[in-house]
């Protein structure tokens, strides 16, 4: 059976366009929060789906490298 987890991870930050040294050196990673269901697990990376259809198929899946992973959680269904 899979589990149902919550991952705390960091993530990359983007700023587009002309900005100052000053600001640049502001640009921070974000802290992100993702739950699903742990389909699978490889050396880099955790894979998650929110979604399982009767069929056996999965929608909105991401894959969270383990380098960014600060925390993973085991959620009770219920």
């Amino acid at each position: 059976m899979m589990k149902l987890v919550r991952v705390k991870w960091v993530d990359s930050s983007f700023h587009e366009g002309w900005c100052e040294e000053k600001d640049a050196l502001n640009l921070t990673v974000s802290e992100c929060l993702s739950a699903g269901m742990m389909i699978g697990k490889t050396k880099d990376a955790i894979i998650l789906a929110l979604n399982k259809s009767d069929a056996g198929n999965y929608s909105n899946l991401i894959a969270i490298s383990r380098k960014c992973i600060l925390k993973i959680t085991e959620l009770k269904e219920g």
